[in-house]
């Protein structure tokens, strides 16, 4: 097995202030990412985490409505491919 296979990459991001998590999940294979449920106090770290793993973040699940998380949502589709992906009911959609 090489580096580029084997268990799921995974990592968990914790924001102190709100104590609400986000979380990174991506295939060592495709280096394909998703993260869900950033927050803006996560979004730099979860960018670090993304670089420095060589990953292609292409999805970011919003679960909840929050305006941390919308924020968040739209900082990392500004700097990176992925596609905001939420309910179809939610609020604005």
């Amino acid at each position: 097995m090489n580096s580029r296979q084997g268990i799921m990459i995974f990592r968990q991001f914790f924001d102190p202030k709100t104590k609400r998590l986000s979380y990174l999940f991506a295939d060592p294979a495709t280096r394909i990412a998703a993260v869900v449920d950033p927050m803006l106090a996560t979004v730099d770290s979860m960018l670090e985490t993304i670089a420095g793993l060589d990953l292609s973040l292409q999805y970011i699940l919003v679960t909840c409505i929050h305006l941390d998380h919308d924020h968040a949502a739209l900082a990392l589709k500004a700097v990176t491919d992925g596609r905001v992906v939420l309910h179809e009911r939610a609020p604005g959609v």
